[in-house]
């Protein structure tokens, strides 16, 4: 786990003693959901692929695994900004409807001028010009409150958001089966072609509807967060693995995600909170969500989006990565396995996405603490002002190497689990081999009876003929 969250991860999970990937991969995916389209990476060596570190992920666990528990870990220092945003919201709009107020009542007063001066014959020139200025400082009044994340939206409600927060938003989800099911629906399926197309956070996108009007978004950036029990994935995986509507790749792109065996052993806490850990990951997030495009360092690509590249030995290192990658996807054997080939595929943004964001988190990291040295207060929205220090030196120099390594190893860990995810596809018969060994320690399943015995019973797992053989095998 990068250093400058670690503290912060390691106590919230030791604190109810749950495994550390399900505090993990949460705040991961909300610090690239308060990053969004602010800058990305351009990984390649010779052209200028962009990559914007948007992440979807989550957790699969059945119930009593305190899945509520861990996405409020990951998602509180989103929280705090969008309550911090929200009161700045409140401030700014009651601002406006005092100066609302003012011009109503000057634009009331010309009324009655141009009145008088029309009946008198005067010259009403001025007034009129000056009604137009006023009419046109109304029309453009409206203050929008900057929103990091939303939890039940519809497409066109989205699209509203995401046209007044083109940076991005996460969508959080305590079951992410109610998301998954309602793309699903009779007359939603334009539900799903949006979510697939938010995940690179490049693309544009425009919605005509007949009472909304139109929406433009000039880049479709959506992070998605959530849990699921196994019980609930086992259907979005069969269709991610056959040749059905589920797969088309939504489910792959469910990079961060991890499925725990269980919680492990009980250890009491032996302490408070360590709130001098959470303060850290809280400014960490202020900071990133006020990097501003003056203090990127990065080369300006793909419209407005900042950028960054790897430095020199992180890129000799991501080529050689990417060599033995692209070797593994093109080799004989893989095109077996469809839906965990396309999840591999997707390593090609999944480590510089990761590398940039650590890399990040970093920079942040070395601003609070030359901020704190100097005694200066830390505070909502001085971030990114001033002229440029150590940080933004470092940022500008690149993604390192380290950052590299690092996003490499949490490649091959979430590998691991997606071999999990994907063990109907890369293990066919292993659930049917899992559930006949159960019925056989229950007693259910005896010695001498036939495929077709076990069949009649319509088991979970157990329903067809080739379940059962592929199991037995």
């Amino acid at each position: 786990v990068p250093a400058p969250i670690r503290n912060y991860l390691v106590d919230a999970a030791e604190g109810v003693s749950i495994p550390l990937e399900m505090v993990a991969c949460p705040l991961i995916v909300s610090l690239s959901a308060v990053v969004g389209t602010q800058i990305g990476i351009k990984p390649n060596r010779f052209d200028d692929f962009l990559v914007i570190p948007n992440l979807w992920g989550g957790f699969i666990a059945r119930p009593g695994m305190m899945k509520s528990h861990a996405l409020e870990v990951g998602v509180a220092p989103l929280k705090r900004l969008a309550e911090i945003a929200h009161q700045r919201f409140e401030i700014e709009a009651r601002e406006e409807d005092d100066e609302k107020a003012r011009i109503q009542m000057e634009v009331e007063e010309l009324n009655v001028r141009l009145g008088k001066e029309t009946k008198a014959g005067g010259d009403t020139g001025e007034i009129r010009d000056r009604l137009v200025v006023l009419k046109n400082e109304l029309n453009q009044m409206q203050v929008r409150e900057r929103r990091y994340l939303t939890q039940d939206a519809t497409i066109a409600k989205l699209g509203e958001l995401l046209r007044d927060n083109p940076r991005g938003m996460l969508v959080v989800r305590d079951e992410l089966s109610g998301l998954l099911q309602s793309m699903n629906k009779p007359g939603e399926e334009g539900d799903r072609q949006f979510y697939l197309e938010s995940w690179n956070g490049t693309n544009s996108y425009q919605f005509d509807r007949i009472k909304r009007g139109e929406i433009f978004i000039p880049a479709l950036c959506l992070s998605i967060l959530g849990g699921i029990q196994p019980g609930a994935i086992t259907k979005y995986i069969s269709e991610a693995i056959g040749n059905k509507t589920g797969a088309d790749g939504l489910l792959q792109r469910f990079q961060i995600l991890v499925w725990p065996d269980g919680l492990g052993e009980y250890q009491p806490p032996t302490g408070r909170p360590d709130t001098e850990a959470q303060r850290l990951v809280h400014e960490i997030f202020e900071y990133l969500d006020n990097l501003g495009s003056n203090y990127l360092g990065g080369h300006q690509g793909n419209g407005s989006v900042p950028s960054l590249r790897f430095d020199p030995a992180a890129q000799d290192y991501y080529d050689q990565w990417r060599k033995d990658l692209e070797g593994r996807l093109r080799a004989a054997g893989l095109e077996k396995y469809p839906a965990f080939e396309s999840y591999i595929a997707k390593f090609r943004s999944l480590l510089p996405s990761l590398a940039l964001l650590f890399h990040l988190l970093d920079v942040a990291d070395l601003k609070l603490k030359n901020s704190h040295c100097m005694k200066s207060p830390v505070t909502f929205g001085t971030f990114g002002t001033g002229a440029k220090g150590e940080s933004e030196s470092k940022l500008s120099s690149g993604v390192p190497l380290e950052a590299t390594k690092l996003a490499e190893e949490w490649c091959s860990f979430l590998e691991a689990h997606a071999r999990k995810v994907y063990a109907a596809e890369l293990y066919p018969g292993s659930d049917a081999a899992h559930a006949l060994a159960d019925r056989i320690t229950e007693g259910t399943v005896v010695d001498g009876q036939t495929v077709r015995e076990i069949q009649r019973h319509h088991w979970s797992g157990l329903t067809t003929y080739g379940e059962i053989t592929d199991g037995l095998n």
